[in-house]
């Protein structure tokens, strides 16, 4: 259980203690003789070389940039399929925005506006931000309600839509007389349609469970009408959001709406394809590609699937290639740790060896900065002892000190991985190495051990048996028999323990 924990806390760990970072931008615009005011939302960590898809969205209503790129960064962190995605927030106020609710059309001044975004403010984005040509518009009520023109009469733009509670006004969708079905002006020539049928499009329009009727009646008439679009490109979705309001709407549907955009990011990958897992992933970069205009993320999320089928397949040549498509500098310490793991998975110890010692040598040189570099280090040196130096004891003893040595250093959590005590300990007794010394180490972890969560430490049925088999070593009879009957209280079918005890007589 606890090296379990261990393995996925440093995994998602780093994601979290990265963050965004807001620039802000403006320029002047030909077309509406003035200047545009936005800011560019990149994760912190992000350079040039990373093509990124573009969420836009204008700062009306209840959207919030900031707020949008917090939630993709958790997303990420939790390993959720979906790629980072730079958010271009631009200032403008309805006027400028210039949607006219009752015919769906524009004034002048939005004509202008949409002719600043197309040909100015997306051109300039992807030039200076290297970004794929996947742009998805998020937008609240009036400002989603504007994502429909967009839609209608300029399809190459956006990609991708999310409306949350968009707005239709001066019709009471509660009445069912005739009177009251005023034409929508929403509708879809068949030269747009033609388009769509060509091009992947993703369509998601949320409304929370308690807005306004109107509004949930005009996102139902919306997706209705896409129907009319016979595709197998165009994806449309709906949801009532439970619990949401006009207010709350971008908190509580960013989620599924991000989901449905970046629903086909996720790997299409099967043990039943005839292709090997770096063929699937060669496959899959391909098939991304055509979409988001992207690959795969180069992180956890999406080497993670690949490598886990080579070594389900003992596929050490996938392996390989899947490590090197992905062993790039955006590669961090914990990622190279991994793959020296996945490498031992299925005997390829010279390389697991190598990505080791990668490892700690990028950790110390960089100097610790982050507990959970102590972590990683940590499995680099436990591992090279047990794994890599199994049957050099000598060395192995070596970095088990090396492991020792990380014990006391200083924590900003306000903890200690006090577990290294343990396994240094069990080294010590499982190899009859320095016994008496590896056995100061178990006494130790159990006096610590007190005072600790149990969830996330080894038991102490594991502890106890640990102790017993060092006193045994060491000829204690006495104190070996304590220990081995403690183990027994615990389960009486600990089948090493009964053992141990049947040689003491």
């Amino acid at each position: 259980m606890k090296k379990l924990i261990g393995i996925f806390g440093c995994l998602l760990l780093p994601f979290c203690l990265l963050a965004q970072k807001e620039i802000k931008e403006k320029l002047y615009s030909h077309m509406l003789g003035d200047t545009v005011y936005y800011s560019v939302i990149v994760p912190e960590d992000w350079n040039t070389k990373q093509k990124l898809p573009v969420l836009y969205t204008i700062n009306y209503g209840m959207m919030d940039g900031q707020y949008i790129a917090s939630q993709i960064h958790y997303f990420k962190s939790a390993h959720y399929s979906m790629p980072n995605t730079l958010i271009v927030n631009i200032t403008a106020a309805m006027d400028r925005i210039g949607f006219i609710y009752k015919t769906g059309m524009l004034t002048q001044t939005g004509t202008n506006f949409v002719a600043c975004i197309k040909n100015e403010i997306i051109p300039t984005v992807e030039k200076k931000y290297n970004t794929s040509a996947f742009r998805t518009y998020i937008g609240h009520s009036y400002a989603a309600s504007y994502a429909n023109y967009y839609l209608q009469y300029e399809p190459e733009v956006f990609s991708g839509y999310i409306l949350l509670a968009p707005e239709k006004v001066g019709v009471d969708y509660s009445k069912t007389n005739s009177d009251y079905a005023i034409p929508s002006p929403f509708e879809l020539d068949e030269h747009v349609q033609k388009y769509y049928r060509k091009r992947t499009t993703l369509y998601y329009a949320a409304v929370g469970q308690f807005d306004m009727k109107r509004r949930q009646a005009y996102a139902k008439e919306i997706i209705q009408k896409l129907k009319q679009i016979d595709s197998t490109k165009f994806y449309a979705g709906y949801d009532s959001i439970p619990n949401g309001n006009h207010t709350n709407i971008l908190t509580t549907a960013i989620q599924p709406a991000l989901e449905f955009i970046y629903q086909l990011y996720a790997p299409r990958i099967t043990n039943e394809s005839a292709l090997n897992a770096f063929e699937q992933l060669t496959r899959e970069e391909t098939r991304l590609k055509s979409i988001y205009g992207i690959g795969l993320s180069k992180d956890y999320s999406g080497y993670s699937p690949f490598t886990q089928l080579a070594i389900k397949n003992n596929d050490t040549t996938s392996l390989l290639k899947i490590i090197s498509h992905f062993d790039t500098d955006q590669a961090k310490v914990y990622d190279i740790r991994n793959w020296a793991q996945y490498c031992f998975a299925v005997g390829l110890t010279h390389h697991a060896k190598q990505y080791y010692e990668r490892t700690i040598k990028m950790i110390l040189t960089n100097k610790i900065k982050n507990d959970w570099e102590v972590s990683v280090l940590n499995d680099c040196y436990h591992d090279m002892a047990v794994k890599i130096y199994k049957d050099d004891l000598v060395t192995g003893w070596r970095y088990i000190q090396k492991s020792i040595a990380l014990v006391d250093l200083k924590n900003k959590s306000g903890g200690k991985d006090i577990d290294i005590y343990f396994d240094a300990g069990q080294f010590s007794v499982n190899n009859n190495y320095h016994v008496k010394e590896g056995l100061q180490y178990l006494l130790k972890y159990e006096q610590l051990r007190h005072n600790v969560v149990d969830d996330i430490h080894w038991r102490y049925e594991s502890i106890f048996l640990n102790i017993g088999k060092g006193y045994l070593l060491l000829n204690d009879s006495v104190n070996a028999k304590t220990y081995l009957h403690k183990v027994l209280d615990i389960n009486p079918d600990n089948q090493k323990a009964k053992e141990l005890l049947a040689k003491l007589g």
